[in-house]
């Protein structure tokens, strides 16, 4: 069977979904998450020492990176013929 000359692009291989820079994020975002629980050990119950105030910050930022990292999303390459 011959093969069409107008067939859609292939899908991108699994490996190649997500671009070097979506990379980078999300292994910081995940390296801050971490940081920032492992930080919360050292927190004090009540709340009134410099780990307690800091690893919320860690924690949470961490998690908004590794999301950002993992939507971020290839670019775009142009289509031949359009």
């Amino acid at each position: 069977m011959a093969e069409r000359k107008n067939a859609p692009p292939a899908a991108p291989a699994p490996d190649a979904a997500l671009p070097p820079r979506g990379r980078l994020l999300a292994l910081a975002g995940g390296i801050a998450a971490f940081l920032g629980l492992f930080v919360l050990s050292f927190a004090d119950p009540l709340g009134a020492d410099w780990a307690s105030r800091l690893c919320p910050f860690l924690v949470l930022g961490g998690y908004l990176v590794l999301f950002l990292g993992l939507l971020r999303l290839p670019p775009r390459r142009p289509t031949p013929g359009l």
